[in-house]
């Protein structure tokens, strides 16, 4: 099995969990037939794509957002991020007003898209996430980002 299809395989097999547990909850058999959103909606639970967009968004806060003095270093996200910003060409030709946004490059070409590329797509995408001034604030920033 190819590595991407074993986490496709692993994923659909926590979502099918999920949905059994929201079925459990809510009383509806699986021959009730009911749209998965929708019995997730009725179960209060998130789906797999939620809880994996929480993930990263919270992650992302912390690695942009550390106070550890490195500048997100100690993550795995802000190292991988971080460490290729220097070798950016770009980064001194920014304008102003991306600075002041607290917009950054993505390190990484399109074809190599990976969770850190993810993650500064998501970082640059909500201004709301980059404005949070604690990880309470970046959760519900995080929880609301499907809404």
């Amino acid at each position: 099995m190819k590595k991407k299809a074993k986490y496709a395989f692993y994923a659909l097999r926590v979502q099918v969990s999920i949905n059994d547990a929201a079925r459990s909850i809510t009383g509806i058999k699986r021959t009730d037939h009911i749209r998965i959103p929708d019995l997730l909606r009725k179960a209060g639970l998130p789906s797999v794509n939620e809880i994996a967009m929480k993930a990263v968004a919270l992650e992302t806060w912390k690695a942009y957002s550390s106070s550890d003095g490195g500048c997100g270093e100690r993550s795995l996200i802000g190292k991988t991020i971080f460490s290729s910003r220097t070798n950016l060409p770009s980064e001194n030709n920014r304008s102003s007003r991306s600075k002041s946004l607290g917009i950054i490059p993505c390190p990484l070409k399109v074809k190599e898209k990976t969770f850190s590329a993810f993650a500064t797509d998501l970082w640059n995408s909500f201004p709301e996430l980059r404005s949070a001034p604690t990880r309470g604030a970046a959760t519900v920033v995080a929880k609301n980002i499907l809404k």
